[in-house]
């Protein structure tokens, strides 16, 4: 027992997530709605989650801006972070829009369109978007875990600091030292990851049960299939091998935790612990990687994008409403710019849909008709958001010379050195 008990804690955290997840779905499936139980281990793991994520993005987003030595250097790599996600949101679209296409997900779907209603969400300005950048209180955003007011606050701390020179070291060591701190108390909600897990996808499956999806699951495949195609052919194969000159298995090993973490708990912005492992793994500094993969949790709209495509598809033919390609395109356009503003505002997802589906002048009861299956199909298109940002981190990284294509020990884990 003692060996045994010895060689489960010697098991990598993808192998005990993997595990939770699916001892997870067979408690639901077997227990049924008696598996809500569990929720409150599910719970605990979002609330650890939370408590974590925003002093971790504020000291690594600090010490980023602090250590620049090369304004001119920061604004171009800043300028390719930003143009490499609107690339990658841009594809997205079209891979949305082609698999809905392909699927037919709205065709023959068994659902009851005439007694579906949804509130309309309130509409969303672009003063509403630039205010929400803007705290007006750090510690109640640090408090509500508005990471986009944090990050905000951190970029101009940040500067503050290195404006200041000698007399800024003393604060600057203080982040550093919060940084290391943070990084240190993620090992602990990474160790009760599994049980958490366990306990979110009992809940689920319990209380929704697996028939639920049968009417979608052409929409669920569709985005998943996306998503594989994004995360593998897109992030892996094109940007980390054929440009970084990075081995596809590499990429998916170095990758996999953050992958099946963001899986199971349909955060990204919670996988950014995970996502600084892996980028470290891959040979990328430690400049690069803390200021994508902490702007990128709020900028990676991958995902999202393929969600609209879909969406935008599904609503369309389940009520008999004909686009051209052409008109399909410039809708999602349109969304897919106005969706990059809305990282920071409360349920994005919800109001992302909600715009593609008005630019189309398709009724908003679309979202009413997906929220019973939200939760699966953001379990899939949740994982491009991560690997964008990973890929991204390692373009930008080879593009700046500070990309080890040969690292001493690949499998160093950053956030226990």
């Amino acid at each position: 027992m003692k060996a045994m008990i010895t060689k489960m804690r010697g098991w990598s955290l993808f192998t005990k997530i993997m595990i939770g997840f699916a001892l997870g779905i067979i408690a639901g499936l077997v227990m049924g709605k008696q598996a809500t139980m569990f929720t409150v281990l599910g719970d605990i793991l979002v609330n650890l989650l939370q408590v974590v994520v925003a002093p971790l993005v504020f000291s690594l987003m600090v010490v980023a801006i602090a250590d620049i030595d090369d304004m001119k250097q920061f604004g171009k790599i800043a300028m390719k972070t930003v143009g490499t996600y609107a690339v990658y949101t841009l594809i997205a679209v079209t891979l949305g829009l082609s698999f809905g296409l392909l699927f037919h997900v709205g065709q023959g779907a068994n659902i009851n369109v005439a007694n579906v209603h949804v509130s309309k969400p309130a509409s969303v300005t672009i003063s509403d978007t630039i205010l929400s950048f803007i705290p007006s209180n750090i510690v109640k955003s640090i408090s509500e875990g508005n990471l986009v007011q944090v990050i905000f606050f951190a970029v101009i701390f940040g500067f503050s600091i290195l404006a200041i020179g000698d007399k800024g070291k003393p604060m600057l060591d203080v982040c550093k030292s919060l940084a290391e701190t943070m990084k240190h108390f993620v090992n602990v909600v990474l160790g009760f990851t599994p049980i958490g897990v366990f306990g979110l996808m009992a809940s689920v499956i319990g209380k929704s049960g697996i028939a639920i999806i049968w009417p979608y699951l052409k929409a669920i495949a569709a985005v998943y299939a996306a998503s594989g195609i994004q995360t593998i052919v897109l992030h892996g194969l094109i940007v980390c091998w054929l440009i970084c000159k990075i081995p596809l298995g590499r990429y998916l090993k170095a990758s996999r935790e953050p992958m099946v973490f963001a899986f199971s708990t349909t955060s990204s912005v919670a996988t950014i612990p995970l996502s600084l492992r892996a980028v470290k793994r891959l040979g990328v500094s430690d400049r690069i990687g803390n200021f994508i993969i902490t702007i990128g949790s709020n900028m990676s709209m991958d995902g999202i994008a393929i969600y609209e495509g879909v969406a935008i598809v599904f609503a369309s033919q389940i009520y008999g409403v004909h686009f051209t390609v052409i008109q399909l395109l410039r809708i999602m356009l349109i969304a897919a710019v106005t969706s990059l503003g809305l990282a920071g505002v409360p349920g994005s997802g919800l109001i992302a849909v909600s715009v593609v589906l008005q630019t189309a002048g398709l009724p908003l009861s679309t979202v009413g008709l997906l929220a019973g299956v939200d939760r699966l199909l953001n379990m899939g298109r949740i994982i491009p958001n991560v690997t964008a940002d990973i890929s991204t981190s390692v373009l930008v990284a080879k593009s700046e010379h500070e990309l080890d294509l040969h690292p001493v020990d690949p499998d160093v884990d950053p956030v226990e050195s």
